[in-house]
């Protein structure tokens, strides 16, 4: 089914493997498990990225990489957000 997906997607056709380690970064890697578990069983259903500006809001960021749950979507997918550290 991935040759049906429009060249324009920004999700990759496989799994996070694909990645390499250094862009997951969360602390109990909860963004590979969202990768793999959400975003590319929807990729592999037909589901494209052409959304207008897939975004994220991510509370408690620290420096906004180290342990961060949103620097995959960012760096990986193209995703754009607003990160808060109080």
């Amino acid at each position: 089914m991935s040759a049906a997906v429009s060249k324009s997607a920004r999700w990759p056709a496989r799994p996070s493997t694909s990645f390499g380690a250094r862009n997951f970064t969360s602390q109990c890697h909860q963004d590979a498990w969202a990768y793999d578990n959400v975003f590319h069983p929807l990729l592999a259903a037909g589901a494209t990225n052409d959304v207008a500006a897939p975004t994220f809001v991510e509370f408690g960021a620290r420096d906004g990489k180290r342990n961060s749950n949103s620097y995959f979507c960012e760096k990986s997918l193209g995703w754009r957000g607003l990160l808060v550290e109080p």
